[in-house]
């Protein structure tokens, strides 16, 4: 498996830093909801078929399915979180 690129580590950076500003309590929410929805789709998704999956076509094919669930939900958090404007004081 490939390491990440730094592009795509300075991606999480950012993501992992607007959860950590507690001055933006609606990115916050907003980033987390999207992540939970997600989350639990690629988890009910999995379930679902990947026991049909396993048994008839390839065992290792929900897996691989998973993933690439994971990195289109990713896709859209750095898609559509934008950084909020920012106030001079």
């Amino acid at each position: 498996m490939a390491l990440p690129n730094q592009k795509t580590v300075k991606k999480y950076r950012e993501v992992s830093e607007k959860l950590a500003n507690p001055s933006c309590m609606h990115a916050r929410g907003r980033i987390t909801g999207l992540w939970q929805l997600s989350s639990s789709l690629s988890a009910a998704s999995g379930t679902l078929m990947g026991g049909f999956l396993f048994q008839t076509v390839d065992p290792t094919l929900p897996f691989y399915l998973f993933t690439a669930a994971e990195i289109i939900a990713a896709f859209f958090l750095i898609s559509f979180v934008r950084e909020p404007e920012k106030k001079e004081i």
